[in-house]
């Protein structure tokens, strides 16, 4: 299944009060008008062309100025970064350790990263199994395209702790079901479990308890949303010792029950189709 959850072109000019999107890490590239967003208790001035990333765990507002204000959220799924080729490119979705700065403003390179982004637009609502993974070619281009105009807001890939980080995440999110240990994790990177732990808090801004159960929930919303799987077998599928546990964990971070989740989706699905 695609890395990309959806992709959604927006021009309402409507302030958003302080919530966060549990389940999905968000790219907002502003291509028209002014805002001021509030992230984890970091105000930014936004004025397009610019970009935001924010984590799927970061509380955030948005007071609009103005009466235009056009972009385009990109939404990717936490436990598909792992899947893709360079962690320099897809790690500015997750990596956002203490000072983190979430706003990218675009140079020249805006009218082409609007183009692919316009593109990406297009290509996820396609239905076309041939060509399935042109969304993800097209934001690998739009990163890219952001990577060679700001190369030094992307993390660094030469050290050998930030290896270890990114061989650790991959690992939590490609292998949701299982829960590992630290003292296992410790042995297999044979580091101390509180110096990996420290290192992965300190590179990351989360635990790997924390991260491990976001990347859980994340699947947990995706097969939800997309398969016609029972909660029992989600529940297996994704690691969770019982339903009382999911339950308990899913309606924390997302506010409401898995089964009071896929109804909305239905509903929602329904409406649509009228």
């Amino acid at each position: 299944m695609s890395l990309i959850r959806d992709v959604r072109y927006a021009c309402d000019v409507e302030s958003a009060k302080t919530h966060s999107h549990m389940g999905y890490h968000q790219m907002i590239y502003v291509h028209r008008g002014e805002a001021s967003f509030l992230i984890s208790e970091r105000e930014y001035h936004v004025k397009a062309p610019a970009v935001v990333f924010i984590g799927c765990h970061e509380p955030h507002a948005v007071s609009v100025a103005g009466n235009v204000y056009e972009r385009i959220m990109v939404n990717v799924y936490p436990h598909k970064l792992g899947m893709q080729g360079d962690f320099r490119l897809f790690s500015v979705f997750s990596d956002h350790p203490s000072g983190f700065c979430h706003l990218l403003p675009v140079g020249k390179s805006a009218p082409a990263l609007f183009h692919l982004l316009s593109q990406l637009c297009a290509e996820t609502g396609r239905e076309d199994d041939e060509f399935s993974d042109a969304p993800e070619w097209l934001l690998s281009a739009a990163l890219l395209l952001l990577y060679r105009e700001s190369p030094t807001f992307f993390p660094r890939a030469e050290s050998k702790r930030a290896d270890t980080v990114q061989r650790i995440k991959y690992r939590l999110e490609t292998e949701v079901g299982e829960v590992p240990s630290l003292s296992s994790l410790g042995q297999e990177f044979h580091l101390s479990p509180y110096y990996l732990a420290h290192m992965f808090k300190e590179m990351t801004g989360y635990s790997i308890k924390n991260y491990h159960l976001l990347c859980r929930v994340a699947a947990t919303r995706e097969l939800l949303e997309t398969t016609n799987l029972s909660i029992t077998d989600i529940c297996t599928r994704v690691g969770f010792a019982d339903m009382s546990s999911l339950a308990r964990y899913f309606k924390r971070e997302i506010g409401c029950t898995p089964s009071q989740y896929r109804k909305r989706m239905l509903d929602q699905s329904k409406e649509e189709l009228k």
